[in-house]
This record gives C-alpha cells, structure tokens and sequence, in this order.
C-alpha cells in the first residue's frame, strides 16, 4: 500500500571516500539479492553485472589466465555508454561514468554473491527471506 506522508524527510548523501562508496554498493547488491529472493522479483538485467564478474573469476582461476577477471571492464564501458546516452549526459563525464559504472558493477556483483551465499549458508537470512516471503504472499 502507498501512502503520501507530507511531514516525510528524505536525505541523500554521496559518499566522501571511495571505501565509502564501495561498501555502499556491495550492501546494495546483497539487499537487492536478498528482497529478489524474498518477494520472488528477480530481473535478468539485475544480474547481468554479477554473472560477467563471475565468469570472469572462475574463468581466471580454471585458466590460471588472470587477465580473464577483467572482462567486468569492456562489460562496465558498455553500460557506462548506454547509461551516458540514455540519460543523455554530457559526453565529457564518460571517463567519470565509466570509472563510477565499473567499481559500482564489482562492488555490487560482490554484494549479489553474498546474499545468495548467505541465503544458502546463513540461516538467519533464509528465515527472514522466508518470513518476507510468507508475509508476501498472505497479504495479497
């Protein structure tokens, strides 16, 4: 249910450190795991980032060929791009953008791999993706 609450103060912040930022991104990503496999809303585009970087990784380690983990960074220019055209930035911020796009991909992918680990060794978070799930389903 929605619902306007006009009194509401909402504030956003960026964060002053690129520690920051990292950590930012690898709790988004574990979140955004744990509620797709909560409310069962996963979206492929979601985890696109995540499987590049995880083929990458594995290719790496079965290769012994390291140069493989880095097939997150032609992935990441490509996203940067579209995100650049798409919401029709100035073509000057595409070094920032492309630079933003790869840590925000490895950071997130990170977080992504972590809710599902978590899910599948923590019980904790599979109780309380269960306990969303339940409560999910009987509202509706």
């Amino acid at each position: 249910m929605w619902r306007v609450v006009p009194t509401m103060v909402v504030q956003h912040f960026s964060r002053d450190s690129l520690g920051g930022y990292l950590r930012q991104m690898y709790s988004y990503g574990r979140m955004k795991q744990l509620f797709s496999l909560s409310f069962r809303l996963h979206r492929p585009i979601d985890h696109s980032p995540t499987v590049v970087t995880a083929l990458g990784l594995v290719g790496a380690v079965v290769t012994r060929r390291w140069w493989l983990a880095l097939s997150i960074v032609p992935f990441s220019a490509l996203e940067a791009g579209f995100v650049v055209l798409y919401r029709r930035c100035p073509l000057r911020l595409f070094p920032l953008s492309w630079a933003a796009w790869t840590i925000k991909n490895v950071a997130w992918s990170a977080g992504m791999i972590r809710g599902l680990v978590d899910y599948g060794v923590h019980p904790p978070s599979r109780a309380m993706v269960r306990r969303k799930r339940l409560r999910a389903t009987s509202a509706s």
